[in-house]
């Protein structure tokens, strides 16, 4: 239905003695398996310093924390993480090599979805659901409604607010955040090819079976 966050907000994350993305051909990186996205992510971000899959070993731990305390540890060489254990990790010298979406710019990062037969169904429910989102994305990106935006995350999560003030600060100034409503035809193709890559849909699969029509805003 809708595009949520239109790049990833992943940062790649090493030991503080490896300054370079260049310098991770032989090491070890922790990322969230073997069929998850952040495989492509950061086959993606070391091809384009050199380094080729094959020419660095991978370690599968699920999400962001358990990533960040596998480097914690020394278990590993890098991670990519998002938000805020990325922030945690350079704050305790682990050397920033790169943001995601410097090198993946085709990739939507999440997005809405509905059940097409029900959808078929409910159409008028699902505007309201679209209309009320659209509202609180247009809130979300209002620098009036900072405040209360972190202080509603903190309730919600438990993080601390420092955590949560940088997290917002990184989705608004990055763009993260899709504010249109609007769904990239050209990313959706891309994002088909990458789970092709993967191998968790067939060659040949059209994007049109993920398209609600009269609901799905598509561009080109």
């Amino acid at each position: 239905m809708r595009i949520e966050v239109q790049g990833p907000p992943y940062i790649l994350l090493g030991r503080s003695s490896i300054k370079s993305m260049k310098e991770l051909k032989g090491k070890t990186i922790s990322l969230g398996g073997a069929k998850d996205i952040t495989r492509i992510f950061v086959e993606r971000m070391l091809a384009a310093h050199g380094v080729k899959p094959g020419e660095f070993d991978m370690v599968f731990a699920g999400a962001t924390s358990a990533r960040f305390a596998a480097l914690q540890s020394g278990a590993v060489d890098a991670a990519i993480l998002a938000p805020p254990f990325s922030f945690r990790a350079e704050a305790a010298g682990f050397s920033n090599l790169g943001l995601t979406i410097d090198y993946v710019k085709d990739l939507p990062f999440a997005g809405t979805v509905v059940n097409r037969s029900w959808a078929g169904t409910n159409r008028r429910s699902v505007g309201k659901v679209l209309a009320v989102y659209n509202r609180s994305i247009a809130w979300f990106h209002d620098p009036r409604n900072r405040a209360e935006a972190v202080k509603m995350m903190v309730d919600v999560s438990k993080m601390q607010a420092d955590d949560v003030e940088k997290s917002y600060d990184f989705l608004i100034n990055g763009k993260f955040i899709e504010p249109t409503g609007k769904v990239s035809r050209a990313k959706l193709n891309a994002l088909v090819g990458a789970l092709q890559e993967l191998g968790d849909i067939p060659r040949g699969f059209d994007i049109e079976r993920v398209i609600l029509p009269g609901v799905t805003q598509l561009t080109d």
